[in-house]
């Protein structure tokens, strides 16, 4: 088995990206513009140095770059971007509708049930069942969509209702969010 460290990695990518800029730049103006992207980031070392991994991906394409922050995403995208609740989103991609991700969703309604709050598991059973309707790929009747939607907004209703008395989390500007590692 062939072995490598992060940094031949990273020479290996950034030597191909030389070659193949005009590509590669034409990949990233094509995952920009398609009506669904997927956004996530994970962190990584680089020659000692916390770097992260960015990806943007469609049901077509998938494009990576390397950033310092973690704030270091894709800007000038249209359409809808789906992605974790990470605040830069939101600042660098004024031009896109937002998305959360299912599975961060759950897990925020998982941590919310196991301080007790029962609302967020029934919150999390329904977006189960909304994914799994949308799976079947059929057009759904709009009655069913009623109820779905009644019961969601029930569910917000009740998460609301129970979090009136706690404090708002300070607001923080994008310019701190985005330099922040």
């Amino acid at each position: 088995m062939l072995k490598m460290g992060q940094g031949t990695i990273h020479t290996m990518i950034q030597s191909f990206a030389r070659r193949f800029e005009p590509v590669y730049a034409h990949l990233g103006d094509l995952v920009k513009h398609e009506p669904v992207t997927h956004c996530d980031e994970t962190g990584m070392r680089v020659t000692g140095s916390l770097n992260w991994v960015h990806v943007a991906g469609t049901a077509t394409y998938c494009y990576y770059w390397l950033g310092r922050s973690r704030g270091d995403v894709m800007t000038d995208a249209t359409g809808i971007a789906v992605h974790d609740h990470w605040p830069s989103y939101r600042c660098h991609q004024s031009e896109v509708h937002h998305a959360f991700c299912l599975a961060h969703l759950v897990r925020a309604c998982q941590g919310l049930a196991e301080s007790g709050e029962t609302w967020a598991l029934k919150m999390a059973d329904h977006l189960y069942r909304i994914f799994r309707l949308d799976q079947r790929g059929l057009p759904l009747p709009a009655t069913l969509i009623a109820m779905v939607e009644k019961r969601y907004n029930r569910l917000v209703e009740q998460g609301l209702r129970d979090h009136l008395q706690l404090a708002p989390y300070p607001k923080r500007d994008c310019e701190s969010i985005t330099n922040r590692n």
